[in-house]
């Protein structure tokens, strides 16, 4: 049956985090340049009921962008939409779909593997000719996975897009960017609010950290030419009047010529008098001279997963890329040229020894940072130690994989826990006499911070304009800070951070 009129298509975001689902842009630009559709995103920060959001655009099609952690959200809106407007079409793609074919759950038409701009095109293509997507059609198409009478049928590896700025820009009159300012940013410089909007540069990584999945873009680096970025920054500042750009790309240092190019564009423009930037970095890839380069294009934070800064573990967790050397190298040079850190570790690896986890506690007390992220060893599936925890039988791919937590909570002792030397009770009481109070004493050194700085001029104005959104904000932010641990005594004022 020819399916006559534009398909209605809606790609659903159902997560609650500081910067848009940019993948969902990608995509729905895609498919507008490829054909006339009339293509949504719903994006859950902005909707109490994603069900009722998307029965209400009585879609043909539903595209569902899905992590490991928050699976079950997604699981529950296919039951929702399959119950009540049968018919409908429904996709996932996403981390972990790519990692796991084998949880897509029966109601799904298909999963999407690895990145989807050209397989979901493809999707609507035979949706559009047939008005359904026939099983002998679903097995012409690279990279998805999808039920033929009840069997799992996994198609061939579709081959990634090498010509990233073959790609449309982000459908971002889609993403509703404005709604997201006063968002992330603001849980690292409490007092000032920044209308921060984000870009990816590139795709890909050639590094095989253990604890990192595999994600939908694979191995192969790719990247966006200098002149792309630059206009997509450009266009972030200028048309949606954004002052913080966060660059999301985990290998946004990985090719020095092309940084210099960018840093070079940013500057001729005069946008690195418009706005700050915040990215992602190794530890070993920053140098004097990057770290320079970052600091021309105005960079006043960077993250770096420092993970650890036990050589062993490190060589462990980082696949022997990275070391406690780099580690400091790469902090003092933020230090330097005045760049805030954002940093981020992981304890539980299964060598690790409470002498490995003192040694990386020194040097969190040692370096205060504006952010500081402390997580479990977790095994998501596709990740190296997924493997390792599989054959250990503490996990399972029948499990609930809601129960996969990476941040430290109060649950530590329910969740799956790999040290084999330190056990989960010493862990946590590590973590609350040491590692609590650490991230409370961060919040006030590396920010200045100050309970009255939630009434300077800036943030009065918010409140006037949206008391709830104030709040809700600043709730937000404490909760990052604290890990949901608000600190069990008042610590000592700490002396400020000499820029």
């Amino acid at each position: 049956m020819l399916f006559n009129k534009s398909p209605k298509i809606v790609l659903v975001y159902p997560y609650i985090g500081g910067v848009p689902g940019l993948g969902l842009g990608y995509l729905a630009a895609y498919l507008r340049e490829r054909m006339p559709v009339d293509v949504k995103i719903l994006q859950r920060k902005f909707f109490p009921s994603l069900a009722e959001a998307i029965l209400k655009e009585e879609p043909d099609m539903v595209g569902y962008f899905a992590l490991t952690t928050g699976l079950n959200q997604v699981f529950e809106l296919i039951e929702k939409v399959a119950e009540n407007r049968p018919g409908t079409i429904q996709i996932m793609g996403g981390p972990h779909i790519t990692a796991m074919p084998q949880s897509l759950p029966l109601k799904a038409a298909a999963g999407v593997i690895d990145e989807g701009e050209e397989t979901f095109l493809q999707l609507v293509e035979i949706f559009k000719a047939f008005g359904k997507l026939p099983s002998s059609e679903l097995a012409k198409v690279l990279g998805i996975v999808f039920y033929d009478n009840g069997r799992l049928v996994k198609t061939g590896n579709r081959p990634a897009v090498m010509d990233l700025d073959s790609l449309p820009k982000p459908a971002r009159d889609l993403l509703n960017i404005k709604g997201y300012f006063s968002g992330q940013i603001i849980r690292a410089f409490p007092t000032k609010i920044y209308r921060s909007a984000s870009v990816m540069t590139s795709r890909g990584c050639p590094f095989r950290c253990v604890f990192c999945q595999s994600g939908m873009y694979g191995p192969k680096f790719r990247f966006h030419s200098a002149g792309r970025v630059i206009e997509e920054i450009e266009e972030l500042i200028e048309k949606y009047n954004c002052d913080h750009v966060q660059i999301l790309d985990d290998q946004f240092l990985c090719n020095k010529p092309r940084l210099r190019e960018i840093v070079r564009g940013i500057k001729s423009r005069g946008l690195d008098k418009k706005a700050a930037f915040f990215c992602y970095i190794r530890a070993v890839q920053l140098d004097e001279e990057v770290a320079g380069l970052l600091k021309e294009m105005n960079t006043n934070l960077v993250f770096i997963g420092f993970e650890s800064n036990s050589d062993k573990i490190l060589k462990y967790l980082k696949d022997n890329t990275c070391s406690a050397a780099a580690n400091q190298r790469a902090y003092d040079l933020c230090r330097k040229y005045k760049m805030h850190v954002y940093g981020a570790f992981i304890f539980g690896s299964p060598e690790e020894t409470m002498a490995d986890m003192e040694e990386t506690y020194r040097f969190m007390k040692k370096n205060p940072m504006a952010l500081c992220e402390v997580s479990r060893l977790t095994p998501l599936p596709g990740s190296g130690i997924w493997d390792y925890a599989l054959k250990k039988g503490v996990v399972s791919s029948n499990m609930n994989l809601e129960d996969l937590k990476v941040r430290v909570r109060d649950d530590t002792l329910e969740q799956v826990w790999l040290a084999e030397k330190v056990t989960k009770e010493d862990f946590l009481k590590f973590f609350n006499e040491k590692l609590r109070p650490l991230t409370w004493r961060y919040l006030q050194t590396a920010n200045n911070f100050k309970i009255t700085d939630l009434f300077q001029p800036g943030l009065i104005k918010l409140f006037l304009k949206n008391p709830k959104f104030y709040v809700s904000v600043f709730k937000r932010s404490l909760e990052s800070v604290f890990y949901q641990f608000p600190p069990k005594a008042d610590p000592p004022r700490a002396e400020k951070i000499k820029n």
